[in-house]
């Protein structure tokens, strides 16, 4: 976890120096970003794949993938029924006027 959080931090900061050094020509700031979006992108199909690879490799995880669909669809429907109410209550409590 500690790496983890040093990596996120270290990106962090190395953002902000980027920022700042890029600052006075917002052109070339916009061309880094398209770009970067693009490695993140496919940085992220990357990891989806690596994903699905290790999933489709372990027994354990596919001998039990009904019950884990089953329990991801029970959490999905009452995280979906607790959001619908609290926003009806939330509507109700502030009395929204047009």
């Amino acid at each position: 976890m500690l790496v983890i959080l040093i990596v996120f931090f270290s990106g962090i900061f190395i953002g902000v120096l980027f920022k700042s050094k890029t600052s006075s020509s917002p052109n070339k700031l916009k061309k880094t970003i398209k770009s970067s979006d693009n490695i993140i992108e496919y940085s992220v199909f990357l990891l989806l794949v690596l994903l699905g690879i290790m999933v489709g490799k372990s027994d354990k995880i596919i001998s039990s993938i009904t019950e884990i669909g089953i329990k991801a669809l029970v959490i999905t429907m009452v995280s979906i029924l607790f959001s619908v109410v609290f926003a009806y209550i939330f509507y109700k409590l502030v009395k929204y006027d047009k």
